[in-house]
C-alpha cells in the first residue's frame, strides 16, 4: 500500500478537511447518550493517558489498580519478527488496558494536580476483531462495523479519535491507516503513540498541556489529520471509550457495501491520478481483450504496494462517479456486461481461467423480455487498494474464488454482482456462506451475491499444503484449485441477470431493493416459485434442518419411502477440525468432506429429496388446540394448551427472501458445538493434536505422550480412559486444585497419571503445524503429542432456544422415548443434539435413520384416516407413547390393544402388538 495514500486520507468519510491547529474547539453534545459506543464499550471519565496506562482522577475513581481485558478473538495479533524476517511469533497477543488512580508524583507536569481535560476530543480505544493483516477482517469486521457505529453516533465523526491497540508498541500496517482513517476527522494512532509522554508547555492560567513537537518541527504546517479537535496532542480527556470487543459492537446496520462506496469516494482523486499514471506508462486498464490483466492484489494479500496493469482497449476504466450503468448502443437494443475474473498467484486458482475468459467474450444472451446481452471479459490480479477499487468499479460481474479478496465486492457499483466460486469440500465447513450472509446484514447493500459450489471432486486439485501433506487439514478445502465448467458459469450469468430484472431502485436512487409482494418476479410474468418446480402452497411431508449424518440418514429413509423431503444445511459441523473420520463401520479413515459429499449424493439420488445450503432462522409452529379423552393424557403444555398434533410447520431461512416452506413434520438435526477452552493456541491446533473424542482420534497416538484437560468427573474420566492407548498420561487442571475423591487420587498414583495444576499459558506446535506440547505460565514446557478435553458443549443452532425447547444439564434437548420433542407433536430431534450416552458419527446416523422411520410411520397413520383417539391408541400399541409407555397404559388400558383402522384403511384389521417399555419401532 503506498504510504502517500494513507497520508492523503485527511478527513472523515464525506467530511471536509480538518482545520489547522487551534486552542479552541466546539464541545460535542451527548457524549454519554445511548449509542453503539455507550452500549458496547467502557466509558472512562476524567482520564489521562501516559506510557500505555490510563490514569483516573477524582474521588469517584477507585484507588485500586485494575484492567480491561479483551476476549480471545479480540486479543489476536500478528507479531512479525525482524530476524528471521517476517516470521510470525504468536507469543504476543494484544495486552489488557491497565488503569490506575492518579498519583501525587506523576511524571509529567500536565498530569499533575488538576489536569486540563479535553472536552472536545473523545478517544475510542479499539481492540480489533481478529488480525488486521487480513483484508476481510480489517474491512468487514472492523471498518464496516465502525462505520455503522459512527452513523448512529452524532459526535463520533468530528470528535471521535480512533486509537488502535497493538502488541508491544508495534506500528500498524499502512493499509490499516488507509482503510480506517477516513472514518474519522481526527488522526488514527496506535495506543503506544497516543499515550507517549510528551514535553509540557505552560498556557494561560498556569496550566500545563503537552507540547506540540510535530507542529514545531513542521513550522506550523498541517499536512496530516489533526491529532485532536483542539489541533495539537492531548493526553487528558473528559470522556474516553474503551472497546475491548470492537468487532462485536452493537450496530443497527452493518454497512459493508456502504463502507466500500464511501472508501471509493474518499480516494476518488487518488484513484483518478493512479489511472492517469497507468495510462502514461502505456499500461491501459480495462478493455475487452481476452489477455488483459490488471496487475494488482487486494490489500488482503498485503504484498506489493503499487499495482501494475497490462493490455486492453483505449476505453480504460469507468469513472468512479459513473452512475453504474453498463454500456449499450444508442438504441438500447444490446447491453454490454463487463465481467472480470480474479487471478491469484498461489492456491485457489481458476485453472482454466484463460478458456473461461475466451468463452465469456463469446457470450451472448437474450432475456425473456427481449434484451440482448453480450460480455467483455478479462482476468485481473489486484495488488493494492487503488487497483482493487479500479477493477471493482469497472466490473458489472466479478468472478473469484472464496477468500479475503471477496471483500473487494463491496467496492463495486450498486447493482453489480459477485459470483463466489467455492472449491470442492469447502461447503462442508461453516465459512462457506459467510460472505453472502454478511452482505445481507447491510440493509442497503447494492451487491447481488452468488455462490457457485463445486460438487465434483475431479474438478478440484489440492493446494500446495494439501499436496505436500503439511499445514492444517481443516484448511485444505478452501485452498484447493478449481476447474470451473463454463455451462455452470453461463447458467449463473443468466440467473443474475434475471435477478437484476427482479430488483428496482430504492427511493434514494442508489441501492436496489427487493420487489414488494405481488409484483412480477420474473420477466415472463410468472410468480416466483419458492423451490425448484415446487408450488407455492405445497406442503412437504418433512423438512430436515441439518445436513450432517443424522439429518442425511433421516432424509435417506424418508426418501426411500417416497416422502417429499427438503434438507436445509448451514454447513456447520461439530467435527469440522477433524479431516479424517474414524469409528464408522464401512467408512473408517474416510475424509470427512468426501464422506459427507458422498452421503449427500446418495440421498439426492432419490427424486423426492431436495437439498439446500441455507441456514434456517425460524420454524413457525401452526398448531391446533385439542382435548384428550377424560383429560388424563400426560401432555406438555404450549401457551397453556394441550398439543398433540400440528397442521403445519412453516420454515424460514436466512437467505433474505420472503419464500417459506411448509411441512407436516420437522426433524431438527443441527448438532452441538464443543466449547473450546479459551487458551492461546488451542484453536490453532484444534484438529492437529487437540481433540475431543477418544474413540475417534486417540488410536493414532497409541504409546505416545497424551494429555487430558479438565477437572473433576470430566477430566478424570478422560485421563483414566486414556490409559487404554498410552501409559504416558498427564492431567491438566489449568490453575484449579484437583477435584478428586481419595479413591480417585489413589488410582491416579497407581497408574502413574501425572497431575499438573499450574495454569496453561498456550499450546505450542512443531514445525509441521502439529501440537508439540503445552507451555505453562511458570515457564515449564510439557511435551505432548495429543491433548483431549471435555469442557462441555452447546447447541450449534439457536433454533431450539428460540422454539422454547428444554435442555438437560449437559445441554442436550430433552426428548420423549421415541425421539419426539416434548413440546409439540410432529417435531423431532435426531443426532448429537438429543440426549445420548455416546455422540459419534455412527450413532448420530443411526438415530437419524430411526427418527426418519418414526416420522414415516406417523405420516402413514395419519394417511390411514384414523381419528385422534384411534391414532393415539394405534401409535401407542405399535411403538410406545409419545410421552411414555406408562402414559399409554394409563390412558388406553394396557400394552395389548386390538385396533381397527377406519376411513381409507389399507387392511381390515390390525394384529395386537406387544408394547415394550421403549417401543418396538418398525
Amino acid at each position: 500500500m503506498p504510504g502517500s495514500l494513507a497520508a492523503a486520507s485527511s478527513g472523515a468519510l464525506g467530511a471536509a478537511a480538518a482545520p489547522s491547529s487551534s486552542s479552541s474547539c466546539e464541545t460535542p453534545r451527548d457524549v454519554t447518550a445511548p449509542s453503539p459506543f455507550a452500549r458496547s464499550c467502557t466509558l472512562l471519565r476524567d482520564a489521562c493517558v501516559d506510557q500505555e496506562r490510563v490514569i483516573l482522577y477524582g474521588p469517584q475513581n477507585s484507588t485500586q489498580p485494575w484492567q480491561l481485558a479483551p476476549s480471545h478473538e479480540h486479543a489476536k495479533f500478528v507479531f512479525e519478527l525482524a530476524d528471521p524476517l517476517g516470521v510470525v511469533d504468536h507469543r504476543y497477543p494484544l495486552p489488557p488496558l491497565h488503569i490506575r488512580p492518579a498519583s501525587v508524583r506523576e511524571g509529567a507536569p500536565y498530569l499533575q494536580g488538576h489536569p486540563r481535560f479535553s472536552e472536545c476530543t473523545v478517544p475510542i480505544v479499539w481492540y480489533p476483531f481478529e488480525r488486521l493483516n487480513n483484508f476481510a477482517h480489517l474491512f468487514r469486521d472492523n471498518g464496516a462495523r465502525l462505520l455503522g457505529a459512527v452513523q448512529e453516533t452524532p459526535w463520533a465523526q468530528q470528535h471521535g479519535k480512533l486509537v488502535l491497540m497493538t502488541a508491544e508498541g508495534t506500528a500498524l500496517h499502512s493499509h490499516t491507516h488507509t482503510i480506517l482513517q477516513p472514518l474519522f476527522r481526527l488522526r488514527l494512532e496506535t495506543w503506544a503513540d497516543f499515550s507517549t509522554r510528551l514535553p509540557a508547555q505552560q498556557v494561560g492560567g498556569g496550566a500545563f498541556v503537552p507540547l506540540d513537537t510535530e507542529a514545531l518541527a513542521a513550522g506550523g504546517a498541517q499536512a496530516r489529520p489533526p491529532q485532536s479537535a483542539e489541533g495539537g496532542p492531548q493526553r487528558c480527556f473528559k470522556h474516553m471509550y474503551v472497546c475491548t470487543a470492537g468487532g462485536e459492537i452493537e450496530v443497527a446496520n452493518w454497512p459493508t457495501h456502504g463502507f466500500g462506496l464511501a472508501l471509493v469516494n474518499a480516494y476518488r482523486e487518488q484513484l483518478a491520478a493512479w489511472q492517469a499514471q497507468q495510462a502514461q506508462q502505456g499500461q491501459r486498464v480495462g478493455g475487452a481483450a481476452a489477455a488483459a490483466v490488471v496487475q494488482a492484489k487486494s490489500v488482503a494479500a498485503g504484498a506489493a504496494a503499487v499495482g501494475a496493469a497490462a493490455g486492453g482497449s483505449a476505453g480504460g476504466l469507468r469513472s468512479v462517479t459513473d452512475g453504474g450503468a453498463s454500456s449499450s448502443d444508442s438504441s438500447g437494443s444490446e447491453r454490454m456486461l463487463r465481467i472480470l475474473f480474479q487471478r491469484r498467484d498461489r492456491d485457489r486458482l481458476l485453472l482454466n481461467s484463460q478458456q473461461l475468459v475466451e468463452q465469456c467474450n463469446r457470450w451472448r444472451h437474450t432475456t425473456a423480455a427481449g434484451q440482448r446481452l453480450r460480455a467483455s471479459c478479462a482476468e485481473v490480479e489486484m495488488s493494492s487498494l487503488l487497483s482493487g477499487m479500479a477493477a471493482a468499479q469497472e466490473a458489472d460481474v466479478f468472478v473469484g474464488v472464496h477468500g479475503a479478496n471477496m471483500a473487494n465486492a463491496w467496492l463495486m457499483r450498486p447493482g453489480s454482482s459477485m459470483i463466489e466460486v467455492q472449491p470442492y469440500g469447502f461447503d462442508a465447513g461453516s465459512a462457506h456462506l459467510q460472505y453472502p450472509l454478511f452482505n445481507m446484514r447491510d440493509r442497503s447493500t447494492g451487491v447481488l451475491w452468488w455462490v457457485l459450489s463445486v460438487c465434483d471432486p475431479a474438478a478440484s486439485t489440492p493446494g500446495k499444503d494439501e499436496a505436500a501433506g503439511k499445514g492444517n487439514p481443516a484448511g485444505y478445502a478452501k485452498e484447493r484449485n478449481i476447474v470451473l465448467r463454463w455451462d455452470a458459469l453461463d447458467a449463473m450469468l443468466q440467473k443474475q441477470q434475471l435477478q437484476r430484472k427482479r430488483t428496482r431502485m430504492a427511493s434514494n436512487g442508489h441501492h436496489p431493493a427487493p420487489l414488494a409482494d405481488g409484483e412480477l418476479q420474473q420477466a415472463n410474468g410468472q410468480q416466483q416459485q419458492p423451490g425448484n418446480g415446487r408450488k407455492a402452497d405445497e406442503v412437504l411431508d418433512c423438512i430436515v434442518v441439518g445436513g450432517g449424518p443424522a439429518g442425511l440418514s433421516a432424509a435417506l429413509v424418508l426418501g426411500r419411502a417416497r416422502r417429499r423431503v427438503l434438507v436445509f444445511d448451514s454447513g456447520e459441523k461439530r467435527n469440522e477440525a477433524s479431516m479424517i473420520q474414524h469409528a464408522i463401520l464401512g467408512a473408517d479413515g474416510f475424509n470427512r468432506s468426501q464422506f459427507l459429499e458422498q452421503a449427500r449424493q446418495q440421498v439426492l439420488a432419490y427424486p423426492t429429496v431436495e437439498f439446500r445450503c441455507l441456514a434456517v432462522c425460524d420454524v413457525e409452529i401452526k398448531a391446533r388446540e385439542v382435548k384428550h379423552k377424560d383429560d388424563t393424557a400426560d401432555c406438555t403444555l404450549v401457551d397453556g394448551r394441550q398439543i398433540v398434533d400440528t397442521d403445519r410447520f412453516v420454515v424460514h431461512t436466512e437467505d433474505g427472501s420472503k419464500a417459506s416452506w411448509k411441512a407436516k413434520k420437522v426433524i431438527l438435526a443441527t448438532g452441538v458445538r464443543d466449547l473450546l477452552p479459551e487458551i492461546e493456541g488451542f484453536e490453532e491446533y484444534w484438529g492437529r493434536g487437540i481433540w475431543v473424542c477418544l474413540y475417534c482420534d486417540a488410536f493414532e497416538y497409541s504409546g505416545q505422550a497424551m494429555g487430558a484437560y479438565g477437572n473433576g468427573e470430566r477430566g478424570l474420566h478422560i485421563a483414566f480412559e486414556m490409559l487404554l492407548w498410552s501409559s504416558d498420561v498427564t492431567l491438566f487442571t489449568d490453575g484449579e486444585p484437583l477435584a478428586a475423591t481419595e479413591l480417585e487420587r489413589q488410582l491416579l498414583d497407581r497408574h502413574g497419571i501425572r497431575v499438573i495444576e499450574t495454569p496453561i499459558a498456550r499450546a505450542v506446535g512443531d514445525g509441521d503445524g502439529e501440537l508439540a506440547g503445552l507451555l505453562l505460565q511458570d515457564g515449564c514446557f510439557v511435551p505432548l503429542k495429543a491433548l483431549f478435553f471435555n469442557t462441555g458443549r452447546v447447541q450449534s443452532s439457536r433454533l431450539p432456544d428460540k422454539m422454547g425447547l428444554q435442555c438437560d444439564d449437559r445441554g442436550d434437548i430433552k426428548c420423549e422415548i421415541k425421539g419426539n420433542v416434548q413440546a409439540v407433536d410432529g417435531l423431532y430431534v435426531a443426532g448429537n443434539m438429543a440426549a445420548a450416552p455416546l455422540k459419534l458419527v455412527m450413532t448420530a446416523a443411526s438415530q437419524g435413520a430411526v427418527t426418519g422411520a418414526k416420522v414415516n410411520s406417523e405420516l402413514m397413520y395419519e394417511e390411514l384416516g384414523l381419528d385422534e383417539d384411534e391414532g393415539q391408541r394405534f401409535i401407542c400399541s405399535l411403538e410406545g407413547s409419545r410421552t411414555s409407555a406408562k402414559t399409554c397404559s394409563a390412558v388406553y388400558g394396557g400394552g395389548k390393544r386390538p385396533v381397527a383402522p377406519t376411513k381409507g384403511a389399507a387392511r381390515e384389521d390390525v394384529q395386537a402388538q406387544e408394547l415394550g417399555e421403549a417401543g418396538t419401532g418398525l
